[in-house]
């Protein structure tokens, strides 16, 4: 049963994060965005072939595995309704595409792919730091929860969830857009190198 609630949707009582039927294109600007998209859609397409071919021997199967698996993350990450659940799922995202080198690596994407350094202040509400977010997303959100040690489990986590989708978004996208920019380009690690 869908419920229409002022700045909210809801499904059975869980909130999305969109309309389930997706969103309504006006005249023409499908044809526009899609014109602006292009590359993503390009390398998304690159994804899926990586995805669905029989034994993955396909153009750059090292970075289409990393952006896959990058991709594969942000879905669940965005689908799912339990906060610190998402923050996991989308720490994952940057995790994935720093190659799994932990905070450092998270940090360096951060600064190769979007411009962030490590004391850009990157959230106007609480002043954190780039190295300050990555430090709660990843030791506070991701890996307290994944080892069973978060005592804050059941607190409000839309505020960590809303910036770790931002950071996962903004790298997912920007990688993306590297790999179209580098087409013969096939090692994930230099996706964190500027």
């Amino acid at each position: 049963v869908l419920a229409f609630v002022p700045g909210k949707v809801t499904l059975a009582g869980q909130k999305l994060s969109h309309l389930p039927a997706g969103y309504t294109f006006k005249l023409g600007e499908w044809n526009e965005q899609a014109t602006g998209a292009a590359y993503l859609f390009d390398v998304a397409g690159k994804i899926l072939e990586f995805f669905l071919h029989p034994n993955g021997q396909v153009a750059r199967p090292e970075l289409m595995n990393t952006l896959m698996q990058a991709l594969l993350w942000f879905h669940e990450g965005c689908r799912e309704t339990i906060g610190a659940m998402a923050v996991v799922k989308f720490a994952s995202v940057l995790d994935a595409l720093s190659c799994g080198r932990e905070v450092e690596g998270i940090r360096k994407l951060l600064t190769a792919r979007v411009g962030f350094k490590n004391d850009s202040i990157i959230t106007k509400s609480s002043g954190l730091t780039m190295k300050q977010a990555v430090d709660q997303l990843y030791h506070g959100g991701r890996s307290r929860t994944v080892h069973g040690t978060n005592e804050k489990l059941m607190h409000d986590w839309e505020e960590m969830r809303n910036l770790a989708e931002i950071l996962a978004r903004l790298c997912l996208i920007s990688s993306m857009y590297w790999a179209f920019q580098n087409p013969t380009e096939y090692d994930p690690r230099k996706l964190s190198i500027p």
